[in-house]
């Protein structure tokens, strides 16, 4: 796995990307370093293998339990109402600040998920 890291324009604005091969594994043990894995998916994705494949890794690198979180499926579902109802489910489970966001899906996914995360 190649890991390379992304500077943008900002004080602190260098992000670690990990790219190719063993990106699932490579996860895993990324997520097994906190507390709590938040794991975010959408009802399109809920019951194929993707989700539970991520919960897998966690789960095989030592780390916590994934919890699942769903979101509706479908870019009208990309607005501030769902962004903060996930962020209430968050604090519903008792996430903080020694959580993980775990985005599986497309671009709705994973865009609420780093918004909420932020």
């Amino acid at each position: 796995m190649k890991r390379t890291e992304l500077k943008t324009a900002g004080p602190s604005a260098t992000t670690k990307l990990s790219i190719g091969g063993g990106a699932l594994e490579e996860a895993g043990r990324i997520a097994s370093r906190y507390a709590t894995v938040l794991l975010v998916t959408d009802e399109s994705l809920a019951e194929t293998p993707w989700p539970v494949q991520v919960e897998s890794a966690c789960e095989d690198a030592g780390g916590p339990e994934p919890i699942r979180l769903l979101l509706p499926a479908g870019e009208d579902y990309k607005s501030l109402e769902v962004a903060a109802a996930l962020c209430n489910q968050w604090l519903e489970v008792g996430a903080g600040r020694d959580a993980i966001v775990v985005g599986v899906g497309g671009g709705v996914v994973t865009d609420l998920s780093g918004f909420a995360a932020s």
